[in-house]
């Protein structure tokens, strides 16, 4: 045991089976990260919260113990590690864009950011 309640083991144990599951059926390598916070509190805490925290392993075995027995608790939200890794997946720096908004189809209606945002 690391100090988590029990409960908080036993979650992470069945997501960690969970991801173990996505690679057997999709192959490849993926990478299980866990957020200390609640599931909405992991979402919405922004970078440079004090109190966020998050665990991860080199590695995802199969036998998702396995795993909790190697993953590390990194302080800091999850979010700045989750960026490094889209940057090291995503296939270089440059980011696709649309030439111009719509298309024959669905024309715009209004420039951005929409005249909804206007409506009280």
């Amino acid at each position: 045991m690391t100090g988590q309640p029990a409960d908080t083991r036993a979650a992470a144990v069945e997501a960690a089976d969970a991801a173990a599951a996505l690679d057997l059926l999709l192959g490849g390598r993926s990478r299980f990260v866990l957020s200390t916070s609640g599931h909405i509190a992991a979402v919405a805490n922004p970078p440079g919260n004090p109190k966020a925290s998050f665990r991860t392993a080199s590695d995802n075995p199969p036998d998702p113990a396995d795993w909790w027995g190697q993953a590390t608790t990194e302080r800091g939200s999850w979010w700045p590690d989750y960026v490094g890794w889209l940057d090291q997946h995503s296939g270089g720096g440059e980011q696709a864009r649309p030439r111009r908004l719509g298309d024959a189809g669905f024309r715009p209606m209004d420039p951005a950011p929409g005249t909804y945002v206007l409506d009280h």
